[in-house]
């Protein structure tokens, strides 16, 4: 365990969690948002010793309050809650933010507000609750202004399957995936996008062999796009001239529901419940005004998505013998797309 004393590091003029991280020596916060050590990604990002959102390191970095950080270990072979005693050996490392006293046991966060010319507003908050046996966060996010509150690389971390996970840093090849949302890939021709993003952690240990975690991640995207082409095409006989107008209102809607229940009776032994639930509602409206040679043309078009991915596992590991492993597991994975 490596305790940074902040007092050394900090100006005092720090906002958000990410400022403190920036200034300790040997860590990192790369262009997405992930908290890196001596250039690897961390595998574990603890608040007072429980998980805070699983990966999504960004949430915490952006939103965490600079005021309510007492202090920071970087935990090197840490093992998880789950780890059965001799069995898993670790080279995890985990970041773990210890909060100031005065701020545990009571509810604080923060509400920003702002307006802008041509109408454009955003509205964000942060509220925590951070106790011995709980850690409860809300995140919002309500804006016009085409601050996208999700990026690629979140979406993908939402995957919890090894496959994907494996290929972080492979996004361009990932990214021609064709179930990855559109949004998340380009951002031409908009002319106006409203995002309604909202995120709930909660962690309880009401005893010490027993852990319970959730969280969900709700992003709804409203985008509207223009576009106006013409295209001159030359043959031997006659030249076409052709002119379009495009207008596309598309929504989107991403959710990320995960709840993982964890009960150990020894430290040999474990039962463990894991849900993830992932809907998915898309609606593409795209109108095409057109004209080749005089001759008017008008095109509408409308596509519904609807669908949902939903894993359920339920396991238990026991240690018999220094040699002897017993692993039970129960699992059921659902996929469901309506177009």
């Amino acid at each position: 365990t490596l305790s940074y004393n902040l007092n050394a590091y900090n100006t005092g003029n720090e906002q958000k969690l990410k400022d403190i991280i920036e200034k300790l020596p040997g860590l990192e916060i790369d262009e997405n948002g992930r908290i890196k050590s001596e250039g690897k990604v961390i595998d574990n990002l603890l608040v007072d010793g429980k998980p805070f959102f699983g990966d999504n390191h960004k949430i915490a970095t952006d939103n965490l309050n600079a005021k309510m950080v007492g202090g920071i270990d970087l935990l090197k072979n840490y093992e998880t809650f789950d780890a059965v005693k001799e069995i898993e050996g670790s080279n995890e490392t985990a970041l773990n933010i210890k909060i100031k006293e005065e701020y545990q046991g009571r509810p604080t966060g923060n509400v920003e507000a702002y307006g802008a010319y041509k109408e454009r507003y955003r509205l964000h908050t942060n509220l925590f609750s951070f106790g011995k046996k709980h850690n409860l966060s809300f995140i919002g996010d309500v804006n016009n202004t085409g601050e996208q509150p999700i990026s690629l690389l979140d979406y993908i971390q939402m995957d919890t399957s090894n496959e994907i996970k494996s290929k972080e840093d492979e996004i361009s090849s990932i990214a021609s995936g064709t179930d990855l949302p559109s949004f998340l890939q380009e951002n031409n021709n908009r002319i106006k996008q409203r995002s309604k993003f909202g995120a709930f952690n909660a962690v309880f240990t009401p005893l010490e062999n027993m852990a319970v975690e959730a969280f969900s991640i709700l992003d709804v995207e409203n985008i509207k796009k223009k576009q106006f082409s013409e295209q001159q095409f030359f043959s031997q006989n006659q030249d076409l001239f052709s002119e379009e107008f495009i207008r596309e209102d598309n929504d989107f809607l991403i959710n990320q529901t995960n709840i993982n229940a964890e009960y150990k009776p020894n430290t040999n032994s474990i039962l463990k419940y894991t849900l993830d639930f992932k809907p998915q509602d898309n609606e593409f409206f795209t109108n095409i005004d057109g004209e080749v040679e005089t001759i008017r043309q008008n095109t509408t078009q409308t596509i519904k998505t609807k669908g949902h991915t939903l894993g359920q596992n339920i396991g238990y590991t026991s240690r018999l013998s220094s040699n002897k492993l017993l692993a039970i597991n129960v699992f059921s994975n659902s996929i469901t797309k309506r177009t």
